[in-house]
């Protein structure tokens, strides 16, 4: 728990914090100053802050639940027609629920890179929009962190029981409510997997078509995670090791196995997401079917041994 708290999570957050500074500061400059290279800086600073995201999303107890920090910064896929309305109106409510999917960093999937995207923001209502948005993030972001730093994180190192609401059952359950998420979000809803029908729409960064990179970032985030390593590589203390001390070494191996010819098959894809969908579902099918049996692994093995209880709903039957 120590090193989690400090060599990941707060590293983590840290780095969430700096890439949205970087955002906002490129926003900034590109508003003040609408010309095509400004603009290209802020798509790219708007992808960083993304990959960045999909390293701090899986933390969503303590602070983060508190803030609903995931449902404010990561809802997808967005709902352009939501943001349209919201700033025609020129007033807007971003902490009612129904503007969860109108805000966040995939809000600005739509913003940014619809078509003739750079014309819009000439208007200063649609400018305005996403300071707003950027503003909102901040909040939440700064909040999080704030809360750590002052006293969460002892209480987070210290509450190691099994207890459903302690702290170690909690990131227990968000660890592996995250890489369902993955699995559902960015996965299994776009191939059609709950409907039987594909849903392109529902494809991470649709417009962007960032949805393999983003994907890839947030699978070997979560099995740095898994295996307590820091972002540098560094090899740390994590639920592996938990696991050896508890005699399953067979199990840890096969976790780390799975995770690593999961991220290897997700990299071997040379088109974006939707193309992929459209020329080659049978592949993405495969690479469904593999994140689902490493689901049993995780959930059902790993938190037996910890002698944890799932706590978070879900209707996927595993």
């Amino acid at each position: 728990m120590e090193n989690v708290a400090n060599n990941i999570i707060l590293v983590e957050y840290n780095a969430l914090d700096q890439k949205l500074n970087a955002f906002e500061t490129a926003y900034e400059t590109f508003v003040g100053n609408q010309n095509q290279t400004n603009f290209d800086v802020v798509k790219q600073s708007w992808f960083d802050l993304y990959l960045q995201w999909e390293k701090s999303c899986m933390f969503e107890f303590g602070p983060a639940m508190s803030e609903v920090l995931k449902s404010s910064l990561g809802t997808f896929p967005t709902d352009s027609t939501t943001i349209v309305n919201n700033i025609s109106a020129g007033s807007y409510d971003l902490d009612m629920v129904s503007n969860f999917k109108a805000q966040g960093i995939p809000a600005f999937d739509f913003l940014l890179h619809r078509d003739n995207a750079l014309s819009y923001f000439s208007t200063p209502a649609y400018a305005q929009y996403g300071t707003d948005l950027i503003i909102k993030m901040r909040g939440h972001v700064t909040s999080v962190i704030s809360q750590w730093n002052s006293g969460y994180a002892n209480t987070f190192k210290s509450s190691t029981g099994t207890e459903v609401t302690s702290a170690f059952s909690q990131f227990v359950n968000q660890f592996c409510k995250s890489y369902e998420e993955l699995k559902w979000t960015k996965l299994g809803i776009p191939l059609g997997n709950q409907i039987g029908t594909p849903q392109p729409d529902y494809i991470e960064t649709k417009r962007a078509k960032q949805a393999f990179p983003l994907m890839i970032e947030n699978m070997k985030a979560l099995h740095r995670l898994y295996n307590g390593d820091k972002g540098t590589g560094e090899t740390g203390i994590g639920f592996d090791d938990y696991l050896v001390a508890l005699e399953r070494q067979d199990l840890t191996d096969q976790i780390n196995a799975s995770f690593a010819d999961i991220i290897s098959d997700m990299e071997a894809f040379q088109n974006d997401f939707e193309t992929e969908l459209n020329t080659n579902p049978q592949a993405l099918q495969a690479l469904f079917n593999k994140v689902q049996a490493l689901t049993v692994y995780i959930k059902t093995d790993m938190t037996s041994a910890f002698a944890v209880l799932i706590t978070y709903q879900d209707n996927d039957g595993d």
